[in-house]
C-alpha cells in the first residue's frame, strides 16, 4: 500500500484512494488504514462480510442469525481461523485485530461495510458500523437493512451467507476500472467461502 501511494511514477489520484476487501481480506484492510503512516492517505474503505471481533465466540456469533439462516459455512471452521491468525498472547480486543474496537479518527473519512443476513459475522458487523457512525451531528438516513450516517453506510444483504459475490457487484467492480483507472486504487484481499 505504501509503496503505491508513495511511487510519484504511477498515475493515481493519491487524494482518491479507496481500500476494501472481502472477508478476512476486509479485516486486514481495516486494520492497515489504522496505521500511523496511513493517517490520511486512505478516503475511503469497503468492507465485505469482515471479521471485526475475534472476541465474539461462534455460539454467540450463531445466536445472532435469523431463524431461517439454515447452516453456517463458516460455523465449523471459525475457531480454526482464529487459532491461525492469533497467538496465544495476543490481546483479541486489540483494534488491528477485531476492527471494532478502533477508534473512528483513525480510519478513513468514508466507510462501507456490507454484511450478509445468514453470515455469523454479520451482527458484530453492524454493531461495528452503528458505533463508527455514531460519531458526528448528522441524522441516520435509509432503513434499517441499508443506512448511512456520518460517511458510513451500512447494507445488509439479505437472505445470503458468507462469501457470498453477485454478479452486479463484479460488474460494478470492473465498470470502475475501466472508467477511472487512475482514480481508484484497490486492494482486493479475497478469502474464499469455507476457508
Amino acid at each position: 500500500m505504501k509503496a503505491v501511494l508513495w511511487d510519484e511514477s504511477l498515475p493515481i489520484d493519491t487524494k482518491k484512494v479507496t481500500i476494501g476487501g472481502f472477508s478476512a481480506g476486509a479485516n486486514l484492510s481495516l486494520a492497515c488504514t489504522q496505521d500511523p503512516s496511513l493517517q490520511g492517505k486512505i478516503g475511503g474503505l469497503v468492507a465485505y462480510y469482515p471479521p471485526c471481533d475475534i472476541s465474539t465466540p461462534v455460539k454467540v456469533a450463531m445466536g445472532t442469525r435469523p431463524a431461517n439462516a439454515g447452516k453456517d459455512i463458516l460455523e465449523s471452521s471459525a475457531d480454526r481461523f482464529n487459532w491461525a491468525y492469533c497467538t496465544d498472547d495476543i490481546n483479541l480486543r486489540d483494534p488491528q485485530v477485531s476492527p471494532k474496537y478502533a477508534e473512528r479518527a483513525k480510519l478513513p473519512p468514508k466507510l462501507y461495510i456490507v454484511g450478509c443476513d445468514f453470515d455469523l459475522l454479520c451482527r458484530d458487523s453492524e454493531i461495528m458500523a452503528e458505533k463508527f457512525a455514531s460519531v458526528g451531528n448528522s441524522k441516520r438516513t435509509g432503513t434499517d437493512d441499508c443506512w448511512e450516517r456520518n460517511g458510513v453506510k451500512w447494507e445488509r444483504i439479505l437472505g445470503e451467507q458468507h462469501g457470498m459475490l453477485p454478479e452486479e457487484l463484479v460488474k460494478a467492480f470492473v465498470a470502475d476500472f475501466s472508467h477511472q483507472p487512475s482514480t481508484l486504487f484497490w486492494v482486493l484481499a479475497r478469502s474464499w467461502p469455507g476457508g
